[in-house]
């Protein structure tokens, strides 16, 4: 029990909860990771204690139909488990069906210790991909929240490209590394306009400084992985063991 009342603490100091409130939340919290579901059924049996399964039960319901949980608020009390100082940031979302509907979840984590910490998330309304709207609201509710300053870059992968999402990032100056497509059309310095893979031949990591993708200029790494797939990643700071910090996007 300590650690419920650990959390309970922590949760109350944090969010200014009512003490039974925050208890509540921290015996669910714990309840789930004990159980390792979110099966209301399963997780009443794990913070039944002395009160019954069915009491449980309802208290969940309860929570979950009149509690309308202040998502600022969680996003504060997880960034302050985190160290201070600058964070790297992923982006990503995830899509499934239950049963006809489209459950789409874009998501905005901070990398820690091998782990993507979920922070943010929005509920897209539609299957398929996130726009530049729905990409610049999160970010900028990130920026109001804790400011540009707990960003030391921003990773995210293929689904995450475009010119005016690229122009967004550099005129709010974010550091990124994001992959982008093999056919991706870039500019060299000489004016002439190919396919992005076109400059990547082997498996050594090769970059490209000055490359522009529509109207923004950026560095581009790169590498062959065999089988006609290549890992290229374009970003607006140093490019020099960009492909490396790319890959911290996997945690």
């Amino acid at each position: 029990m300590n650690e419920i009342t650990t959390l309970s603490k922590k949760l109350q100091a944090e969010t200014g909860f009512h003490l039974s409130r925050a208890k509540f939340i921290a015996e669910f919290l714990v309840a789930v990771i004990d159980k390792r579901t979110v099966n209301l059924s399963e997780l009443a049996l794990g913070m039944a204690g002395a009160i019954k399964k069915d009491s449980a039960y309802r208290k969940l319901q309860r929570f979950f139909q009149h509690f309308a949980l202040p998502y600022g608020l969680i996003a504060r009390m997880l960034i302050n488990f985190l160290p201070t100082g600058s964070l790297v940031i992923s982006i990503d979302r995830t899509n499934w069906k239950y049963g006809h509907k489209d459950i789409n979840i874009f998501m905005l984590c901070a990398n820690y210790r091998g782990i993507g910490i979920p922070i943010l998330w929005k509920m897209l309304p539609k299957k398929g991909n996130s726009n530049t709207t729905e990409r610049t609201e999160l970010l900028r509710l990130f920026i109001d929240l804790f400011g540009k300053g707990r960003i030391k870059y921003l990773l995210a992968d293929r689904e995450f490209i475009g010119e005016d999402w690229f122009g967004f990032l550099l005129n709010e100056r974010i550091p990124f590394y994001i992959r982008i497509k093999n056919n991706t059309l870039v500019e060299y310095s000489n004016g002439k306009i190919k396919k992005a893979y076109r400059f990547f031949t082997d498996k050594q990591e090769d970059t490209r400084r000055g490359i522009k993708i529509g109207k923004d200029k950026l560095n581009l790494a790169g590498k062959y992985l065999g089988k006609g797939e290549y890992l290229i990643v374009a970003t607006n700071i140093a490019v020099k063991n960009a492909l490396t910090i790319y890959k911290e996007r996997w945690q």
